[in-house]
């Protein structure tokens, strides 16, 4: 039906959105989502890494956001979400939306109203030719080439853990706690600001970023890996002008990822961790598929590239399964785009070509149309 048709396929996230064309291995382009961020005039078609916004101001740029667009992976202000999708598709794709196709990715558990409200801008505003949304956790099942499993998306601000069986996203399975990637942050800063670092609060928030993402990992033996640890030098300031003194840490490195392990550290005392959390998922599944969905466990999002999460992982929920039961946690070097690529497969799809909301329909059943044909 689309078949000469381009296909986008835009994965929306509380720190930022993947953009990208149907068929192809990875995003275009990766672009901020947070409030106070900016996209700058540098940002050109086939840049693929995300701009270096911080120093820039919002005179300087082509795009600000100034509210909140995504919290929790849902979308929480559609009238801001409009003209951030319109400078992704104008600005950064480069491309007219009335003459392509889109997948969007929509979070677990999301609202009938969001639903519908995304796919009415869709061919309303932009006048698309054709729509299909698919939840996150079934996407990057895709991505790896599986339809059974169990999904750990680890986000910003934000875990979900679902089952997904032959395909179909299993809805009383799914866990979800509001806590994720920027509480690892913010336990950073908070102990770079006890160093006495005399950074602001916004530059402070960024280095500690920085270092998560480069040195921190998951201990497998906490107790024994904070005793041994040595202090390095994680940040070296910004230039030779910089007053700051380097920073050095130690075991704070395995502290900020230990979080995920045992949330009480930040004060989550009812907050199960993220092993339980997939156990919990697993546990609301019917007894004749929980041995498949544990011979295919899926951790998606940046998070989920810290060195030494997965082994941790698996050892904690090995120990609350039966002895019956093992594990498999599937490994790949493109989890942290994980539902991004299976948005890519799925729409490329020449099989796919009859699941596609067209404008036919859209026009005869409106924006309820999306609860028939995406599922």
């Amino acid at each position: 039906m689309f078949d000469d048709v381009l296909g986008i396929v835009i994965d929306n996230g509380t720190y930022s959105t993947k953009l990208g064309f149907s068929g192809d291995d990875s995003p275009k382009f990766e672009i901020p989502t947070l409030k106070n961020e900016i996209i700058h005039k540098g940002l050109k078609k086939g840049d693929q890494k995300k701009p270096k916004n911080n120093n820039y101001i919002k005179e300087n740029t082509d795009f600000y956001i100034e509210k909140k667009l995504i919290e929790q992976k849902q979308i929480v202000d559609f009238d801001e979400m409009e003209k951030f999708w319109e400078y992704s598709f104008k600005e950064v794709l480069q491309i007219d939306p009335s003459e392509v196709i889109v997948l969007l990715t929509e979070p677990p558990l999301n609202p009938k109203k969001k639903r519908e409200k995304a796919i009415q801008i869709m061919f309303e505003t932009f006048n698309i030719q054709g729509y299909y949304t698919s939840l996150t956790s079934v996407l990057s099942l895709y991505s790896s080439g599986r339809t059974t499993g169990l999904i750990l998306e680890l986000g910003e601000d934000s875990i979900y853990s679902s089952a997904v069986y032959e395909g179909y996203s299993l809805p009383h399975t799914i866990q979800n706690f509001p806590f994720g990637s920027s509480h690892l942050t913010n336990y950073l800063s908070q102990k770079l600001e006890k160093l006495g670092t005399s950074y602001p609060q916004e530059i402070r928030q960024t280095i500690s970023r920085d270092i998560k993402e480069k040195n921190c990992y998951v201990a497998l033996d906490f107790k024994k890996e904070s005793k041994e640890i040595k202090e390095k030098i994680v940040f070296n300031g910004f230039g030779s002008d910089d007053k700051n003194i380097p920073i050095k840490l130690g075991k704070e490195l395995i502290e900020c990822s230990e979080i995920l392990f045992k949330p009480s550290i930040i004060g989550l005392e009812e907050t199960p961790n993220i092993a339980e959390i997939m156990y919990n998922t697993n546990s609301k599944s019917d007894v004749s598929i929980r041995k498949d969905l544990c011979g295919n466990i899926i951790l998606d999002g940046a998070t989920s590239l810290l060195p030494g999460l997965v082994e941790r992982t698996k050892e904690e929920f090995d120990y609350l399964i039966p002895i019956t039961i093992r594990s498999k946690f599937v490994r790949f070097d493109k989890n942290s785009i994980s539902s991004w690529l299976g948005g890519s497969i799925l729409s490329s799809l020449r099989t796919f070509g009859s699941m596609w909301v067209t404008k036919w329909d859209y026009d005869n059943e409106g924006p309820a149309v999306v609860h028939r044909k995406c599922f």
